[in-house]
């Protein structure tokens, strides 16, 4: 269970990968939330939606990690 939650985790966070090999472009079809975040609060300089998108990113995963443990418990009571 908690090699599924961190990388559960790690792929909603993502950005490192995305954000070097492409930055985002063409077009921005490999914007991810991470990479959209960084752009705006630190070239956009729009830092209260960078932070809304911050937060949200922590609401989103741990909505995750609550699902994942909710599985887990329900079907290994079943067994």
């Amino acid at each position: 269970m908690t090699s599924l939650i961190l990388i559960a985790n790690g792929t909603l966070k993502a950005f490192d990968m995305s954000y070097l090999i492409t930055g985002g472009e063409p077009g921005g079809s490999t914007e991810l939330l991470a990479t959209h975040m960084y752009k705006q609060g630190f070239s956009a300089l729009n830092y209260g939606y960078a932070s809304a998108l911050a937060v949200f990113m922590a609401v989103e995963s741990l909505l995750v990690v609550v699902a994942i443990r909710g599985i887990y418990t329900k079907y290994s009571k079943e067994r």
